[in-house]
């Protein structure tokens, strides 16, 4: 089959051929091929279609879901990638085992409006791990925009107790944001989570 895709010289081709398979649970088994399958589509829609069905397949194995990860991260386009981590973390949360592929993910986008638009999924939806917070805190860290970056550490602070490793990942994500009006409404919802 994965012959028979690098042959096909549409992108359109390859996604309805690789949703057709994915359909049939055929590689389900083998997350490898499938990212292989989807690294020949050039088009990040395409690419972003055929993750999207294999999310809804539901792949239960660790190795599958790091294998949606490897293959999302060959999305191009943030709003792509975006929409595809947002419903992964949807579907599955950020379990500790796929944390790393997930924010490699994250942070190699351009967009820290989509950035935040995903971090912002994992604050309000799940319970998460230590270790997962504190990527999540990282991520956010490493963003430009100073809005962004405020925002995502408000949802990351409603949304979850901020250990004290977390907390000191928080203070300096929080310690990087320029704008002083910024950093005073985050610095001051810190203080009041801790007030509680």
């Amino acid at each position: 089959y994965a012959q028979a895709m690098a042959s096909m010289t549409s992108d359109y081709d390859q996604r309805q051929a690789l949703a057709a398979l994915l359909k049939t649970g055929a590689v389900a088994v083998d997350s490898d091929a499938l990212v292989a399958m989807i690294a020949h589509i050039k088009s990040s829609y395409d690419k972003r279609m055929v993750v999207m069905e294999a999310i809804q397949t539901g792949p239960s194995a660790a190795a599958a879901k790091k294998g949606l990860l490897t293959a999302s991260a060959g999305i191009q386009s943030d709003y792509d990638r975006g929409q595809v981590l947002t419903a992964f973390a949807q579907k599955f949360g950020v379990e500790p085992d796929v944390r790393e592929p997930f924010f490699a993910a994250v942070r190699s986008m351009g967009s820290d409006y989509e950035r935040r638009r995903i971090l912002t999924e994992i604050a309000t939806s799940w319970t998460v791990a230590g270790g997962v917070l504190r990527s999540a805190l990282d991520s956010t860290s490493a963003m430009s925009s100073d809005y962004e970056r405020a925002e995502t550490l408000l949802a990351l602070l409603r949304g979850h107790t901020l250990t004290p490793a977390s907390r000191q990942a928080f203070v300096a994500a929080a310690d990087r944001i320029k704008s002083s009006h910024d950093q005073d409404r985050v610095l001051a919802a810190l203080v009041r989570s801790e007030q509680r």
